[in-house]
């Protein structure tokens, strides 16, 4: 059974939005944020035979799903009555569905930190990292960084979300400036009491290789430890993966990106 939270419910969706995982550390930073306001956001919770099984978000066309069950039946026909573009999920229940629809699933590594970094890193000399950073610097420097980013991303969307989250504390990001420009950032987007995600680690295509990007992980990573939470990272590219390996990540996990074949 799949209900909205409310009150009654709110105790058993706060639980499993304070899981360590990738899915549930968003889920609890959107409840956060938009738990008040129902154009921005929408909040469920799955039970099966009275347990709660699982908790979603709908939010700008997302739906992000954390779960440990999923009922393929039941989740297959909520997604009839709700408008989707692409299903976040960190269980593969969502195959069940994705093959019903006829959508395609793409995977993605969830890596977690387990030590400080091997002593074989290079140490460099790297720049002033800062911690007050122009969203609209930040976008720049993100779509030049990936052109896949500017592809999918709605610009004003994007900047409303995100400085909202910045200013009311919810995420806070870093970056390092060569000649007044942003040239590499990394953050901590989404937390929760338990955990939090490193996402947008990017740098310019001019300013890679020498260890800015490595340097911002980590000060993203030390956010998280001071306050005794765990660190956890997505990616999909194999260089980036062989990265944060040597800065202390193992894989933990694996998140499932599901895409709408009717949108």
């Amino acid at each position: 059974m799949i209900r909205l939270v409310c009150d009654e419910n709110l105790d058993d969706f706060l639980a499993l939005s304070n899981d360590c995982s990738v899915t549930a550390c968003k889920i609890h930073t959107l409840y956060q944020c938009y738990k008040n306001d129902a154009d921005m956001a929408q909040f469920w919770i799955v039970y099966g035979a009275s347990k709660p099984l699982g908790i979603m978000c709908l939010s700008a066309d997302v739906l992000t799903v954390h779960a440990k069950l999923m009922l393929k039946k039941e989740f297959t026909e909520f997604l009839g009555f709700i408008n989707w573009k692409t299903v976040e999920c960190d269980c593969t229940g969502v195959f069940s569905s994705a093959n019903e629809l006829g959508a395609e699933v793409n995977n993605l590594s969830v890596q977690r930190f387990m030590y400080p970094p091997m002593e074989c890193i290079e140490k460099r000399d790297i720049p002033e990292i800062k911690d007050e950073i122009k969203i609209s610097e930040l976008y720049d420097l993100l779509c030049e960084a990936d052109s896949h980013f500017k592809d999918v991303s709605v610009f004003d969307a994007w900047m409303c979300s995100i400085s909202y989250r910045v200013r009311h504390g919810y995420s806070k990001v870093y970056g390092i400036y060569e000649d007044d420009k942003l040239v590499s950032t990394a953050g901590v987007y989404t937390e929760s009491d338990t955990c939090g995600v490193i996402e947008s680690v990017a740098t310019h295509p001019d300013y890679r290789m020498k260890g800015y990007a490595c340097a911002l992980t980590l000060q993203s990573v030390q956010l998280l430890m001071n306050d005794k939470k765990r660190a956890l990272i997505v990616t999909s590219n194999m260089r980036n993966h062989e990265m944060y390996h040597k800065l202390g990540f193992r894989d933990c996990g694996t998140l499932f990106i599901m895409k709408n074949p009717n949108a």
